[in-house]
């Protein structure tokens, strides 16, 4: 039976998240241990020793040893000092939730319990009535946790933090019981599952007698493969890719050189849009972040029924047939207005703390509206994960003083350099002057940056410098200070939140840059394969123009469409891409469709490499 509900001491109040992140109590030393706490919540009562023993008041944390989502753990400290070291053991859980297989009660020693997220493979939890303490209990592959008991609010935010690392589903061992699995686990199952649902089915119909006709056998494979594309692509969306390699291009094509005698406005080709105001933030939104994978689904051929060379014109026409009636039945859904500033205020909760239920109920908002711009300066900081989701005001407010902290600690670490030093640091000196080179010729159409004695100019050269000794093995490559320039509007010259944020989208697409470009070969191969099955007779001219490799995608990739579009319009695009709603890598089908775009004029006037090259790099290519 429920014990008599827990009585608080001088600790504070129920709802840890009024506590702010720090605990000083005699948990907080025991999880200093942890490079990271992704959770925490004070005031959870524990009994120990069985109903109507003495109650424990603690601190129960999600906490994580290394980046590796797996190596996550749930642990309860106790915030009291116990009379005398007692071991508590028990062979059978609560009378209220019998699962088929009830593993023993773990062991309670020091007063603190400490389980393997990985491992939790059932939760409960139980609330009597409103005002009454809620129950948890967790069990184990191989232990039961005693129950603890939390305020409601708290056990909301806990059980949402658990989502992070587990995939929950109603259980058959009665009311508010959830099976759980490892969220990494269910997506790399779902995902072979796909793929053999997908190889059956093409198997199936590749084993169809010879009597059938060939654009009949053509049809019901191609329509198969575009049903099963899309099955992938919706269960597999975050699944991990691994990278791979194919020929390395030219990687020049960002800027001119500079001439002797130009000015740095004049060999800098003009965009294709005007500035726009300088974007404020507003003072009265307090925001939340995104939990940026990174990752992206590894398209292979293997994954298809092959199709040949050559095609006969039957099938042909077939496969025109169906590429057509599948376009007819996509919804083309029209932009929706942006999120306003009184919707994001409205999903926060009284401490200022955005869910991660609630983040996921907005992505498709953002997904198909985009952020009004008086939000996006905070709205950004979660997508790129600035702030965490679940922080409340008083954390951000330390998230900030920590990161500021930080900034100008790696700042120092050039700037503090004497010119003696840097007359002996030839590498110093080749990246200040990599960086100085393009900064002087970065947006200088804008008014951002249009004045030579722009202070937004000295921000910009100063947070790619001290990118570099961020992360020095990376340094600057060339397209990174486009990123910056438009971060650094975002963040209304904000110098220690536009380093931050290019942080966390570097942590997005840091591989496009790395010297092997495997990122940037990855992403090519993967825009050629699926072009290949959604338009082959496009895909075979390219092949034989020496075009498939699609290197004239480069720059759009590189630098996420910046040159392509107006700037509002790359604004949308940004959100839209990093919101990660549909998959996380649909940024290759918007570059799909800015080629295929063009795909009519490039066969009509039966284009070579340079000719295409010149049409879909124009620098009034997006808008046209």
């Amino acid at each position: 039976p429920a014990p008599a509900a827990p009585v608080f001491g001088a600790a504070g109040a129920a709802d840890g998240r009024a506590n702010g992140p720090a605990v000083t109590r005699s948990g907080g030393a025991a999880l200093a241990q942890y490079p990271r706490t992704v959770h925490q919540e004070t005031d959870v009562v524990l009994y120990p020793y069985g109903p109507g023993s003495p109650q424990q008041v603690g601190v129960a944390s999600i906490v994580e040893e290394s980046p590796n989502p797996g190596a996550a753990y749930f642990i309860w400290l106790s915030s009291q000092r116990p009379q005398q070291q007692q071991y508590v053991s028990q062979s059978e859980p609560p009378s209220q939730f019998q699962p088929h297989q009830a593993p023993a009660f773990a062991t309670v020693q020091m007063m603190q319990v400490k389980v393997w997220i990985r491992d939790i493979v059932k939760i409960r939890h139980f609330i009597p009535d409103p005002q009454a303490m809620a129950q948890l209990i967790i069990i184990s592959r191989s232990k039961a946790l005693p129950p603890l008991y939390f305020q409601s609010s708290a056990l909301d935010r806990i059980m949402d933090a658990f989502t992070e690392y587990l995939i929950l589903t109603p259980s058959q061992d009665g009311k508010d019981c959830y099976d759980c699995q490892d969220i990494v686990q269910y997506r790399i199952n779902a995902e072979n599952k796909a793929r053999a649902q997908i190889g059956d089915q093409f198997a199936a119909q590749a084993a169809q007698p010879s009597a059938t006709a060939p654009s009949a056998r053509m049809g019901n494979l191609m329509s198969g493969m575009l049903t099963g594309f899309a099955r992938v692509t919706s269960i597999a969306r975050d699944a991990v890719m691994d990278p791979g390699s194919v020929v390395q291009p030219a990687s020049n094509w960002l800027y001119p050189p500079l001439e002797d005698g130009d000015t740095p406005a004049a060999a800098y080709p003009p965009p294709p849009h005007d500035m726009v105001p300088p974007l404020h933030p507003t003072q009265n939104v307090t925001p939340p972040p995104r939990s940026p994978s990174s990752s992206t689904h590894s398209l292979k051929e293997d994954d298809f029924e092959l199709v040949g060379e050559e095609e006969d014109v039957g099938a042909r026409a077939n496969r025109e047939r169906l590429l057509q009636e599948a376009r007819e039945k996509v919804a083309v859904e029209p932009r929706q207005a942006p999120l306003s500033v009184d919707e994001w205020i409205s999903l926060f909760d009284e401490f200022g703390c955005l869910s991660q239920r609630k983040w996921d109920s907005i992505r498709l908002r953002i997904f198909r509206g985009g952020f009004d711009q008086a939000i996006r300066p905070e709205a950004w900081k979660y997508l790129l994960g600035y702030y965490p989701l679940g922080s409340n005001i008083e954390e951000r407010g330390e998230i900030d003083k920590q990161k500021k902290a930080q900034y100008y600690s790696y700042k120092r670490q050039w700037s503090t350099v004497t010119p003696e030093q840097e007359a002996n640091w030839s590498e110093l000196r080749q990246r200040k002057h990599n960086i100085d080179k393009d900064v002087v010729r970065t947006d200088r159409n804008w008014a951002y940056y249009k004045e030579h004695s722009s202070p937004n100019l000295r921000i910009l050269n100063d947070v790619l410098l001290t990118y570099t000794f961020y992360d020095y093995d990376l340094g600057y490559v060339q397209g990174m200070n486009d990123l910056v320039s438009i971060l650094l509007i975002v963040m209304d010259s904000n110098e220690v939140e536009t380093f931050w944020c290019f942080k966390g989208l570097m942590d997005r697409i840091g591989d496009n840059f790395e010297k092997n470009q495997t990122g940037m070969h990855r992403q090519l191969g993967q825009i050629s394969l699926i072009l290949k099955y959604i338009d082959y007779e496009f895909w075979v001219y390219l092949k034989k123009h020496n075009s498939s490799e699609l290197f004239f995608c480069f720059r759009w990739l590189l630098i996420l469409f910046k040159r392509e579009f107006p700037l509002l319009d790359v604004l949308r695009i940004w959100e839209t891409i990093w919101c990660d709603f549909f998959c996380t890598y649909h940024h290759l089908f918007l570059t799909i469709a800015m080629v295929l775009r063009y795909r009519d004029r490039i066969m009509n006037e039966e284009m070579e490499f340079d000719d295409i090259l010149k049409v879909l790099t124009s620098p009034c290519f997006g808008v046209s």
